[in-house]
């Protein structure tokens, strides 16, 4: 991922722990950076998370369908992006292998990882992630990057990955580009969006065994909606996870039953305003 953040003073980076960036965990986590700090060469998201309960400062397409994939994993416990490394033990393994340190005015800069995941299914068990297009791995700034971040890791007896579109297998990643772009669910407004969640939970209800794509044909006609209106709304629905389904199932072939609607009415509501 090509991409430029802010560099920060003494004082600026001091402000930020204190802040408590970098800290935490759930929804208490609060990344070392965020999208608003942050200018890449794809799109940034802020994509509800299920597992942490709060909402991920995502840099690339790319990095949102990694958390997505991690959200929907059973295994997956915590998902903390942004995870910055301790400085003064990124600068004595940059020192030990010859490795360069982003220094500005004196002052060494937070490294980070771009996610540090806890796995449920072992005790106390974490890895980091570092996530990229594969066409970056050719270049030696990441190489460096990456080897910096895995000897830290290492030091740590923490898990390291990198992560690539070729990584991810071909039906998980078709079916996350289908529900990209997250920014139109973001714009719409939350009267509606939970006015459509409601409405899609009681229909589907009826439409049991009929293929999903069928279903928002056969509802674009009944309310006169133009078409393809209503399999927007559901993707955006589906994009910030208030109905859920098997990502390793090809969207295409899902049935109205293979969606699944459990958040109430309360939950819905709040994740609507933390969005806004």
């Amino acid at each position: 991922m090509v991409a430029t953040y802010n560099l920060f003073s003494e004082k600026q980076i001091s402000k930020k722990f204190k802040n408590g960036c970098g800290r935490g965990a759930k929804a208490s986590y609060h990344p070392w950076l965020t999208i608003r700090e942050f200018t890449s060469s794809g799109r940034s998201h802020r994509s509800l998370c299920n597992t942490s309960g709060r909402l991920l400062h995502l840099f690339s397409d790319l990095e949102f369908m990694y958390s997505c994939l991690l959200d929907w994993n059973e295994k997956t416990s915590d998902i903390r992006e942004r995870f910055p490394l301790v400085t003064e033990d990124v600068c004595q393994i940059s020192e030990e292998a010859n490795l360069p340190i982003l220094i500005c005015n004196s002052v060494p800069q937070v490294r980070f990882s771009d996610f540090l995941i806890d796995d449920a299914s072992h005790a106390n068990r974490q890895y980091a992630i570092d996530v990229r297009y594969s066409q970056e791995l050719a270049t030696p700034a990441a190489l460096e990057s990456i080897e910096l971040q895995r000897r830290y890791w290492h030091s740590k007896n923490i898990g390291f990955f990198v992560a690539t579109e070729r990584n991810m297998p071909k039906t998980v990643l078709n079916n996350l580009k289908w529900l990209l772009p997250v920014e139109e669910q973001v714009s719409l407004d939350s009267e509606y969006l939970m006015n459509q969640y409601e409405f899609f939970r009681i229909q589907m209800s009826r439409f049991y065994n009929i293929q999903v794509i069928d279903f928002t044909k056969h509802i674009d006609t009944q309310y006169s909606m133009k078409l393809g209106e209503s399999l927007f709304v559901l993707r955006c629905l589906l994009a910030s996870r208030f109905i859920s389904f098997d990502i390793k199932k090809p969207f295409n072939i899902l049935l109205c039953k293979d969606l699944v609607f459990t958040r109430s009415d309360e939950e819905v509501w709040g994740i609507l305003n933390v969005a806004n």
